[in-house]
C-alpha cells in the first residue's frame, strides 16, 4: 500500500522501533511495549485518526484490558476505532460499548466448510497417545501444526518426534522473540515439517500450506478448538484436523466440542499393531546406554 508501517512488541530491542516511528503511518503494537514507548516520551497518539483493538478476546483472557484502557485514554476523542474478535462473549459487548460509538456490527460465518476441512479424531490411551500421532505424521502430507496446552508438553513432544525421525520443532512462550520468530519463518520456508506449539505462540500464525492440524492435548473450550481448526484448511485449500482423545478430562471436553459441532467430527481408529514401538525418552535412552563409571557413579545410577 505504500504506506510507512511499524510493528513494535515487545522481546527485542525497542530502539530500533523508536527510530522507525518517526517516519511512520501505521503502528502495530502490542499494548506493553506501547506502553513502554509512550512512558518514554518517544512517541505520542495526539495525531492517531483510527484506533484497531484486533483479537480483542485474547488481550481480554491475557489481561491486557488496564493498558489498553491507559492506551485509549491517550488517543484523541475524535477518531474511528475498530473492534475485531474471533468470539463475541459478554466482556466483549462491554468494551464495545465502551469505546465504540454507533458501531455497525459485522459478523462473519464461521462454519466451517465440509468440503475443505476434514475433522476425525482418535479414542486412544495416554501410552498409545505418541505412538499413535508418530504413526499419523509419518503418513504423506506437507506441513503438520500439533498443539499442546501446556509449554512442558510441547518442548517434550518436540524432542520426542524429533528422536523418532519426525522433523519437528517447538513453538512456546518461553522462547524468545528471535527464536519465536527464526521458528515460525523456517517452518513457513519448509525447512522443517512439524510444528509443536501452545495456543499463544501460534495465535495469528497465518500458513496456507498447514494441511494438518493435531490436538495432541484437547483443548478446555470450543473457541480455542475452533482457532487451532482454523490454522488448516485456508485459502480454498483441504486440510485435516485430528484430535488425541486419551484421558478422562480429555474425553470431557472432547464431549463439549462434539455437541457443538454436531456430528461433523468422524471417529476413526487405527489397528494398535501398525504403531511404531517408543522407547524411554532420549534423555533416559542415554543415561541407560553409558556405563557406569567408579563406585558412586554405580549406585547413583541403580538409584
Amino acid at each position: 500500500k505504500r504506506l510507512n508501517v511499524t510493528p513494535v512488541y515487545g522481546g527485542v530491542a525497542s530502539s530500533p522501533q523508536a527510530k522507525k516511528l518517526q517516519k511512520t503511518q501505521i503502528v502495530v503494537a502490542t499494548p506493553g511495549r506501547l506502553l513502554d514507548l509512550l512512558q518514554q516520551r518517544v512517541m505520542h497518539l495526539s495525531a492517531v485518526r483510527y484506533l484497531v483493538l484486533d483479537e480483542a478476546d485474547r488481550m481480554l483472557d491475557m489481561g491486557f484490558l488496564p493498558d489498553i484502557e491507559k492506551i485509549v485514554r491517550q488517543v484523541p476523542k475524535e477518531r474511528q476505532t475498530m473492534l475485531f474478535s474471533a468470539t463475541i462473549s459478554k466482556e466483549i459487548e462491554q468494551i464495545g460499548r465502551r469505546y465504540l460509538r454507533h458501531p455497525v456490527d459485522i459478523r462473519l460465518a464461521s462454519e466451517v466448510k465440509p468440503e475443505f476441512l476434514r475433522q476425525t479424531y482418535y479414542q486412544t490411551t495416554p501410552e498409545a497417545k505418541l505412538p499413535l500421532l508418530i504413526h499419523l505424521l509419518k503418513e504423506d502430507r506437507d506441513l503438520a501444526l500439533v498443539f499442546c496446552n501446556r509449554k512442558h508438553i510441547v518442548r517434550k513432544i518436540a524432542t520426542r518426534l524429533a528422536h523418532q525421525g519426525v522433523h519437528a520443532r517447538p513453538l512456546q512462550g518461553d522462547m524468545s522473540q528471535n527464536q519465536r520468530e527464526r521458528a515460525t519463518e523456517d517452518f513457513k520456508n519448509k525447512k522443517f515439517t512439524v510444528l509443536v506449539a501452545t495456543d499463544v505462540a501460534a495465535r495469528g500464525l497465518h500458513i496456507d500450506d498447514i494441511t494438518h492440524v493435531y490436538n495432541y492435548e484437547i483443548p478446555k473450550d470450543v473457541d480455542s478448538f475452533t482457532h487451532r481448526v482454523g490454522r488448516t484448511a485456508r485459502a480454498g485449500k483441504r486440510g485435516e484436523a485430528i484430535s488425541l482423545v486419551a484421558t478422562d478430562e480429555e474425553k470431557k471436553f472432547f464431549k463439549q466440542i462434539l455437541f457443538n459441532y454436531n456430528g461433523n467430527i468422524a471417529l476413526k481408529s487405527v489397528n494398535p499393531a501398525d504403531l511404531p514401538a517408543v522407547s524411554a525418552s532420549p534423555r533416559r535412552e542415554q543415561a541407560a546406554a553409558r556405563p557406569p563409571r567408579g563406585r558412586d557413579r554405580g549406585r547413583r545410577f541403580a538409584r
